[in-house]
């Protein structure tokens, strides 16, 4: 539990950060943090099933990199519901946070280990 707190705080940091970067939005960053709190802990569940479950390195890669594009997908898709946006202006948000968010999850994952 504790570990999936820290990574949905690690991300919901980084890609606040990014985020009001990019749009210097309050309702942005508040979109970001919202939809964060959705994607982040499912993914991060979905990780935690593979390995309690034996899955090897590679089977847990997969798994990670195509929950990161379901990710994407899914935020592009709320930021639009949830805003006037244009549909290429919340992939390109939700591209780049999420871009931010894994470089630095995986930095993290190699300091730390």
């Amino acid at each position: 539990m504790k570990s999936l707190i820290s990574a949905l705080i690690l991300t919901i940091f980084i890609e606040g950060i990014v985020m009001l970067i990019m749009t210097r939005s309050w309702k942005w960053l508040f979109f970001n943090n919202l939809v964060n709190a959705l994607t982040n802990p499912v993914l991060n569940l979905t990780l935690m099933w593979a390995v309690f479950f034996g899955a090897g390195r590679p089977l847990r890669i997969t798994i990670l990199l195509a929950g990161e594009v379901l990710v994407f997908v899914t935020e592009a898709f709320i930021y639009r519901l949830l805003t006037e946006e244009e549909a290429g202006k919340c992939r390109k948000r939700s591209l780049v946070t999420n871009l931010a968010s894994f470089c630095a999850g995986i930095l993290f994952y190699l300091i730390i280990n």
